[in-house]
């Protein structure tokens, strides 16, 4: 089977590990915008067109959106997020 990740919280200050932000297929991406305060998964689900773009409110502690590869026009594998302040 296709394996099954998690990203969790990670506190830089004191290294200690949060709680899960999202469990997906298989993430091959992620980066922080410092600026907007969003972290960018790409997941690629299971390889059967089920991979998405998870944008994460490190504020909040909210995922704000998940775009599925259709409505991006490309799979998830297939970009990157270029993030910057």
């Amino acid at each position: 089977g296709w394996p099954n990740y998690k990203v969790y919280e990670f506190d830089l200050r004191d290294g200690k590990i949060g709680g899960m932000i999202y469990e997906g297929g298989y993430i091959t991406s992620i980066r922080y915008d410092s600026y907007s305060g969003y972290l960018f998964i790409l997941d690629r689900g299971t390889g059967s067109g089920d991979g998405k773009l998870v944008i994460y409110d490190t504020e909040k502690k909210r995922i704000v959106e998940e775009i599925g590869e259709e409505k991006l026009g490309y799979p998830p594998y297939s970009i990157d997020i270029a993030a910057f302040d």
